[in-house]
Formats: structure tokens, C-alpha cells, sequence
């Protein structure tokens, strides 16, 4: 996955991810069937990482429900001293985008 994906927006100290490993099993591949087909595709798997690549370099994650949508999306917020650093947040969305692991759509 390009890390492009990860690059906040200059002054945007959060980027906005499904929690989705938090999510019981059939949950999760439900929300991201309905997110795959709003755009027209379909689901064959999905990039995942682990809260530890996520909390590196001063990172965190936090849950950030969108009601009556999803309870499972979040937020990685970043550390106050790069939301202005363009450098920086290009090192932290490769970072981000290396520590991606594809997983293939369960067969039910």
C-alpha cells in the first residue's frame, strides 16, 4: 500500500483507520464488504498492522466511534512536534505503509 495513504494533512494531528481487530470476526468483514462496495469494488482481503508499529516514535491510537456507522473506527494521533513537520509525517506514513501485513478475506 503506497504511504500516501497515511499522510495527514499538514497541521492534522490525526489519521483516521477502522479498528477493525477489534471487531468480532464476522463484524469486521461485514463493515468492510459495505466500505468496499460504496466504492464500487469488492473485497478480496485487507492491510492490517499491530498497535505496537502504530505506537512508535511517540504515536498512539484511539477509538474515535462514529455512531449509528462503525464503533470500531479510530485515530492515530501523532506527537504534537510533527503536525507541521512535512518531513517527519513522510517518514511516519512509510513507516505506517512498511508495517502493513495483507490479509486475505476470510471463507466463511
Amino acid at each position: 500500500m503506497p504511504h500516501h495513504v497515511f499522510l495527514s494533512k499538514e497541521g492534522e494531528p490525526r489519521i483516521l483507520v477502522d479498528r477493525l481487530s477489534v471487531a468480532p470476526r464476522a463484524e469486521a468483514v461485514a463493515l468492510a464488504e459495505t466500505a468496499v462496495a460504496d466504492r464500487g469494488r469488492t473485497l478480496h482481503g485487507c492491510a492490517a498492522m499491530g498497535t505496537a508499529a502504530v505506537r512508535r516514535n511517540g504515536r498512539d491510537v484511539v477509538a474515535t466511534p462514529v455512531p449509528g456507522r462503525t464503533p470500531h473506527h479510530g485515530a492515530i494521533v501523532l506527537p504534537d512536534s510533527s503536525v507541521s513537520d512535512r518531513e517527519e509525517l513522510t517518514r511516519y506514513a512509510q513507516e505506517l505503509a512498511d508495517a502493513l501485513r495483507w490479509r486475505p478475506r476470510p471463507v466463511n
